[in-house]
């Protein structure tokens, strides 16, 4: 759900949606046996991606997706129904998606075109006049379009280059966790100094995309087998939901809206859903209501 609040807009969605590729080996499922033994395997050896700007997310679980009448013979008949439940997660995707995050799920692909090198001259550490702290993380400003770490880098105090690896390292951001930026460059200081001056300053040099294409084949293609992972947003209790669908594959009508969200009122956003393929199955592990 989406409500318009002084033009800005706040979502309600109460999970994370993750994508990955089958780990090879993973165990065959047994009902009601061996689900934690495959929930385990599956965190060990599996890298999630995950996909951001999703909206409207919900499972749909149709456990009468498949029933059949089987005539044992020429003239009288026993009718047996089975099901084997079609389970469908569906959600909205919103137009900012960053289509090289979620390459592993579709036939997408991205081409970074690389431009001129620029140099950066004194990025000046601002926050930290007379002391900076052991392990206080800087994010670099600027990324690299090849998603590397940015290079030629001198960490200044008044005149006085740094030494990397021992008064500071130098890392790449991949998962969004330490600068909320994904591919961004950081510096993280070793040790407790004080300043001569009021702060630190960095020259570095980086490369930007000049152009990034994106396209899509049309022709017929397998789609590839997925886990997809959703995790609820914890209670009060820190309790949450998991629910993995495994052997899953993507179904995506891409929508390409020419619409003015200001004037519209509401974020655009294609649909897509990822559905039980062959031999599938889901696990859901619930502790949101455990006591």
């Amino acid at each position: 759900m989406w409500v318009n609040q002084n033009n800005e807009y706040t979502s309600y969605l109460a999970g994370k949606v993750y994508v990955a590729d089958v780990p090879a080996g993973i165990p065959a499922y047994q009902i009601w046996v061996n689900e934690d033994a495959i929930e385990s395997y599956i965190e060990a050896n599996t890298v999630f991606t995950r996909l951001w700007g999703v909206n409207w997310l919900q499972i749909v679980k149709d456990f009468a997706a498949q029933e059949a009448s089987i005539r044992w013979d020429e003239c009288d008949y026993v009718e047996t129904k089975y099901t084997r439940p079609l389970i469908t997660i569906n959600q909205d995707w919103l137009e900012n998606i960053d289509v090289d995050a979620i390459s592993i799920i579709s036939w997408l692909n991205s081409q970074n075109v690389a431009a001129s090198p620029i140099s950066i001259t004194g990025e000046v550490i601002q926050a930290w006049a007379v002391v900076v702290w052991k392990g206080t993380v800087y994010p670099i400003t600027n990324k690299m379009g090849d998603n590397t770490v940015v290079t030629s880098v001198v960490v200044d105090d008044n005149g006085t280059p740094l030494v990397l690896d021992t008064d500071y390292t130098l890392n790449v951001d991949t998962d969004w966790s330490v600068t909320w930026e994904i591919w961004k460059s950081y510096i993280t200081f070793l040790t407790d100094t004080s300043w001569v001056g009021t702060g630190v300053d960095i020259d570095y040099d980086y490369t930007p995309n000049a152009t990034k294409y994106t396209w899509v084949k049309s022709t017929v293609i397998q789609l590839p087998q997925l886990i997809v992972k959703i995790v609820w947003c914890p209670n009060a209790d820190s309790k949450y939901n998991t629910h993995y669908l495994v052997n899953g594959s993507i179904s995506w009508t891409i929508t390409q809206w020419f619409v003015d969200i200001a004037e519209a009122g509401s974020p655009v956003a294609s649909p897509i859903s990822f559905v039980s393929n062959i031999g599938w199955y889901m696990i859901d592990k619930i502790e949101r209501w455990v006591a």
